[in-house]
C-alpha cells in the first residue's frame, strides 16, 4: 500500500495506523512529523494612533501575506511610543542558535520580564520561567574555560573578554534574583576579571571589557573605590564608547562616588554615536552599535538613579532610533528590552477590546492575536481623553518566497555528486548522496562575524561524518579549500555555520556538507542565508529552488 503525505500547514502532524487481521490481530502504530517551511519568521511593525473617541479594527487581512497557521500580531497600546517590548521578548525567544552572547541575550530579559513573557505564550508559568532561566545559566558555562572566562561558541573557544563581562553579568543579576548559579564557576569568573583589570594601565582596545568587568565587580560587590576612581580621573575620556562610559557611572553611583558618576553619564550621552568607519576602529569589536549602546546608557543611567531631566527626550530618541532600524542584533534586542522596562510607566490608558472595557492602567498593555482570533476582527476603542499609540507587529512566513537580495553578502549555493560533477535536482534518486557547496562573500569593507544557515530540502538528511560510515568533505578532493569556521552545527533539519570576516583581505568563504536523499517525493529547496550576527542589516539570500527526489528502483 502507497500513501502520499503533503504538509499543508506549518506545525507537528500525526499519522496513526491501524492494522487488523486474522485470529483478533491488532496492530497500532502513530508517528509524529513535524512541517517546517521552506522560508523563515519575518516581521513586519505597522504603529498608529488611536484618537480619544475613536476605534480602530484589525482583521485577518493583516496576516493574509503570512503561511497559515505561522502568523500572529502583537498588539502594543501606550500613552507613549514605547519599545514594543513583546516583539522583543518574541523574537528573542525564536532565535534558534546558541553562542554565549546569544544564549545571554536571550535570558537576561526574562529574568525582568516573566509576566509579559507568560502572557506572551514564551513560558507557561512562572516555574517554566525559572526553568528556561536555569537551563541557559547551565548552558553559559558550558562555555566556561579553564582559566574562568568564556569563549564564544564553547569552552575550546579563544577567550573573548568583553563576552565574559557580559556572561557574568547575567549571572551575577541572576544570582541577586536567587536563582542557583553554581558558585565555584562563578567566583572563577569573577577572579578572571579581577585579575583582567589588575596592574592600572589599559590600552584603548582594551578599555570597553575592563570598564564592563569593573561594573560587574562592582555590582558583585568585589570592585574597589580607589580603581574606579583612578579609571575615571585617567581613562573617561578615553573610553570608546557609550556603553563602556555608562557602565563606569553606574559603577562609582554603585560605590557610592554621585559626583564622577554624573560625570561619567554626561560622557556617555555625548557619544553615543560610533563612527561608521568600522574597519579602522578595531576596537569596536565589542558586539556593539550606537542603538546599542543608546540602550545600554539610558538602562545603566534609570538603574543607578543617575537619569536627569533631559533622559525622558534621549529615551524617546533611542525609541525612533530603533523604530527607523529595519533589522536588531540579539544585542540591541536585549538591552532595549532592558531600557524599554527601566523607563517607567506612561500616563493612564483606558482601552476596550470589542467592548469590553479594560481596566485603566498606566503599564502598556499587550495583547495577542493569532489568525483564529483575528478571523471576525478585533476592535480596539480609545474610551480616554488623550490618544493611545497602537503598535501591531506581525509575524509570520511568508506565503511568497521572497526574492533573492544582497545588501553588504553575495552567497550561492550547488549541489554536486560525490566525483565533482553538477547534481540535477529533479532527477535525485533516494539513496543518492550529493555535496552541497556554499560560496560567498562580503561586499563591504568592513569586519563581519558572519553565520551562515541553509535549511535542508525536507528530503534530505545531513550525513555525519563523525558516525561510522559516514562521509566526510574531506574525502572530496575536487573541492577547493574550505574556509576556517569558528563553529559549525549539523542539525536535522540545516546546516550552520559561523566565521569571521576581516577587512584586511579575508572576504571570501567557501563550505561544504554531505547530504543524503532519503524520502522521495517534491520538495522547496530553500534559499541558503548570510548575515552578520551583530550588524544584521548586512545580510544575503539567494533564491529558492525546486527537488525532486524519485524512488528507489
Amino acid at each position: 500500500l502507497s500513501f502520499t503525505l503533503e504538509g499543508g500547514t506549518a506545525g507537528v502532524g500525526s499519522v496513526a495506523l491501524t492494522i487488523k487481521g486474522p485470529d483478533g490481530l491488532l496492530l497500532e502504530r502513530d508517528w509524529e512529523i513535524a512541517v517546517r517551511p521552506a522560508q523563515a519568521v519575518v516581521t513586519k511593525r505597522l504603529t498608529s494612533q488611536i484618537q480619544p473617541g475613536k476605534k480602530h479594527e484589525s482583521t485577518a487581512d493583516v496576516l493574509a501575506e503570512f503561511v497559515p497557521g505561522t502568523a500572529e500580531a502583537l498588539v502594543t497600546l501606550s500613552s507613549r511610543p514605547e519599545m514594543d517590548l513583546a516583539n522583543l521578548l518574541k523574537s528573542l525567544s525564536r532565535y534558534p542558535y546558541g553562542c554565549v552572547e546569544q544564549t545571554t541575550s536571550r535570558a537576561l530579559p526574562l529574568l525582568y520580564v516573566g509576566e509579559l513573557a507568560e502572557s506572551l505564550g514564551i513560558v507557561e508559568d512562572e516555574l517554566a520561567l525559572r526553568n528556561t532561566v536555569q537551563r541557559a545559566i547551565r548552558r553559559i558555562f558550558t562555555m566556561q574555560r579553564g582559566d574562568g572566562s568564556f569563549g564564544l561558541w564553547s569552552s575550546r573557544s579563544n577567550r573573548e573578554e568583553w563576552l565574559t563581562a557580559y556572561a557574568m553579568d547575567f549571572l551575577t543579576q541572576a544570582k541577586e534574583l536567587k536563582y542557583a548559579v553554581p558558585d565555584y564557576p562563578y567566583q572563577r569568573g569573577l577572579k578572571w576579571m579581577a585579575q583582567s583589570v589588575s596592574g592600572g594601565r589599559y590600552s584603548k582596545s582594551s578599555l570597553p571589557s575592563r570598564v564592563y568587568a569593573l561594573y560587574v565587580l562592582s555590582r558583585a560587590g568585589k570592585a574597589k573605590l580607589a580603581e574606579l576612581r583612578y579609571v575615571h580621573d585617567v581613562y573617561l575620556q578615553s573610553i570608546p564608547t557609550a556603553l563602556g562610559r555608562a557602565q563606569l557611572g553606574a559603577a562609582l553611583a554603585q560605590a557610592g562616588d554621585k559626583r564622577r558618576a554624573a560625570q561619567a553619564f554626561a560622557a556617555a550621552k555625548s557619544s553615543w554615536r560610533r563612527p561608521n568607519r568600522f574597519w579602522k576602529d578595531w576596537w569596536f569589536w565589542d558586539y556593539g552599535t550606537s542603538l546599542r549602546d543608546m540602550a545600554g546608557t539610558v538602562y545603566l543611567a534609570s538603574w543607578s538613579d543617575q537619569a536627569g531631566s533631559d533622559w525622558p527626550e534621549l529615551a524617546q530618541t533611542m525609541a525612533d532610533t530603533a523604530a527607523r532600524s529595519g533589522y536588531l542584533s540579539t544585542q540591541e534586542k536585549a538591552w532595549l528590552a532592558l531600557a524599554a522596562r527601566e523607563m517607567g510607566e506612561g500616563g493612564p490608558i483606558r482601552v476596550a477590546i470589542d467592548g469590553k472595557a479594560v481596566p485603566e492602567r498606566t503599564k502598556p498593555l499587550y495583547v495577542r492575536f493569532d489568525e483564529a482570533a483575528l478571523a471576525g476582527g478585533r476592535l480596539i476603542a480609545n474610551q480616554g481623553d488623550k490618544p493611545v499609540w497602537q503598535g501591531i507587529t506581525l509575524t509570520g512566513v511568508p506565503r511568497d518566497e521572497l526574492p533573492a537580495e544582497r545588501k553588504g553578502f553575495v552567497i550561492i549555493r550547488g549541489y554536486y555528486t560525490l566525483d565533482g560533477k553538477r547534481a540535477d535536482l529533479s532527477e535525485v534518486r533516494q539513496g543518492d548522496t550529493l555535496v552541497a557547496v556554499i560560496n560567498g562573500e562580503a561586499t563591504t569593507k568592513l569586519d563581519h562575524q558572519a553565520l551562515i544557515v541553509d535549511l535542508l530540502p525536507a528530503g534530505f538528511e545531513i550525513e555525519n561524518s563523525r558516525l561510522e560510515g559516514g562521509r566526510g568533505t574531506d574525502e572530496m578532493r575536487w573541492l577547493p579549500e574550505l574556509s576556517k569556521t569558528r563553529n559549525v552545527e549539523l542539525r536535522d533539519d540545516r546546516f550552520v555555520a559561523a566565521l569571521d570576516l576581516d577587512s584586511w583581505g579575508k572576504r571570501e568563504f567557501t563550505l561544504a556538507y554531505v547530504v543524503r536523499a532519503v524520502s522521495p517525493g517534491e520538495f522547496k529547496a530553500p534559499a541558503v542565508y548570510v548575515e552578520d550576527m551583530y550588524k544584521p542589516s548586512y545580510f544575503a539570500r539567494s533564491r529558492m529552488g525546486e527537488v525532486t527526489i524519485l524512488p528507489v528502483e
